[in-house]
């Protein structure tokens, strides 16, 4: 089986494209895993992890138990159990997360990154395998060669990029145990291509042209009319071009500069799960049952009912009041820049939640003698255009990115 696949591995989420038959497939989870010791009667049919393979859940990719054989995966840990996403959450178990407080610590360097690929590119071949054949239950073992783009964080990207790619040469096992017997699924990576974090948003918004764009700036005009005197051509053919990628460990800021990724690019070390971080204590101090930022980010992500109501509003509360020192990093970060660029878009994950801080103070920094548009993307494409842009760069591999590094 061959199999295309942007991946974009969070801090705080893996969110991916890959392709299945004629249609095109998402992975969404949470990014962590949890060992089991053991799970009982895996093939049992009232076994909580087994899965129909004629229903293949939309969620699989949160359900499934694995066991991985890697190189990259220390060997004390490649005989035991592991789950991932929403369902690592639910057990109770120690979670793996990235280390988002350790700034010499690269993804490149973390095991939880090949836990989440492993198991992504696992997840993805079942799902082809399921789509393409009419058949009852998985084989024994199948075989994916795997075109991939991944990203790193502006600052690790020149240094590590290389080594994450050459760690992936060879062959990784990962055996699947969620139907009637266990799935060994051998892969192996034809072609790895690593872009720079935020970046990946930026060759999105310029494959999917014009539509996106005016979508973005008719939003964009709802909150400054003064915005309505540029197209979407305007908006495309603007040559200093940066964005505000807000992830959960970091903030990348990739400037564009004539369709080039610019030197003047930089990144903040800290992100919307730092804050967060910071938060849980003050949360808890309320008699708050929240045991990890990914509670805390789960809970605001909800819209809030009758019964969380005033729960809402107090972590809202504090969460909004840690983000103070962020937000003025960010704007310190924009101000510099100010000069060098005409454009900004604000996207990633952490957008969405800091827009009720951010985005009035962006604007106030940015004014000038000329209207400086800034489009904040909604959340329907806030978290997801990083993905969007490593999936077009794994389907144009060959021809690469028009978007390189001078």
């Amino acid at each position: 089986m061959n199999l295309n696949l942007g991946l974009d591995i969070g801090n705080g989420y893996v969110k991916g494209r890959y392709s299945s038959k004629d249609k095109i497939e998402s992975i969404d989870m949470p990014s962590c895993a949890a060992y089991l010791s053991s799970i009982l009667n895996v093939s049992g049919t009232d076994n909580t992890f087994t899965v129909n393979a004629k229903n293949i859940p939309s969620d699989f990719f949160n359900q499934m138990v694995c066991t991985i054989d890697s190189p990259l995966i220390p060997e004390t840990n490649r005989s035991r159990f592991v789950v991932f996403g929403t369902n690592a959450i639910s057990t109770g178990r120690s979670l793996q997360q990235f280390d988002i407080g350790d700034r010499g610590l690269s993804k490149a360097d973390q095991t939880l990154s090949y836990l989440l690929l492993f198991a992504s590119v696992a997840g993805a071949s079942v799902i082809n395998y399921l789509t393409a054949n009419a058949v009852d239950d998985m084989p024994n073992k199948l075989k994916v060669n795997t075109k991939v783009s991944l990203n790193l964080p502006l600052d690790e990207f020149a240094s590590k990029k290389d080594i994450f790619v050459n760690s992936l040469n060879g062959s990784h096992k990962v055996t699947i145990h969620n139907f009637s017997k266990p799935v060994a699924i051998d892969i192996t990576f034809a072609n790895v291509n690593i872009l720079p974090e935020g970046l990946a948003a930026q060759y999105a918004i310029m494959t999917k042209g014009e539509p996106l764009v005016k979508a973005l700036l008719d939003d964009a005009c709802k909150r400054n009319k003064e915005l309505s005197i540029f197209t979407p051509k305007d908006i495309l053919s603007c040559s200093r071009v940066c964005g505000i990628d807000i992830g959960e460990g970091t903030v990348n800021i990739p400037v564009i500069i004539n369709r080039q990724f610019s030197q003047l690019s930089r990144v903040i070390h800290s992100g919307y799960g730092t804050i967060l971080e910071s938060a849980l204590p003050a949360i808890q101090e309320q008699r708050l049952q929240f045991d990890s930022r990914k509670e805390v980010a789960d809970f605001l992500q909800q819209s809030p009912t009758k019964f969380t109501q005033n729960r809402y509003k107090i972590v809202k509360r504090i969460v909004d009041a840690e983000s103070v020192d962020l937000v003025d990093r960010i704007l310190r970060e924009i101000s510099a820049l100010r000069n060098q660029i005409d454009l900004i878009y604000v996207y990633g994950g952490g957008a969405t939640p800091l827009q009720d801080v951010l985005y009035s103070r962006l604007v106030e920094r940015t004014k000038s003698a000329d209207v400086f548009p800034i489009l904040y993307l909604d959340s329907k494409y806030a978290r997801f255009l990083n993905r969007e842009g490593l999936y077009q760069s794994t389907m144009t591999m060959k021809k690469n990115p028009s978007l390189s590094k001078q």
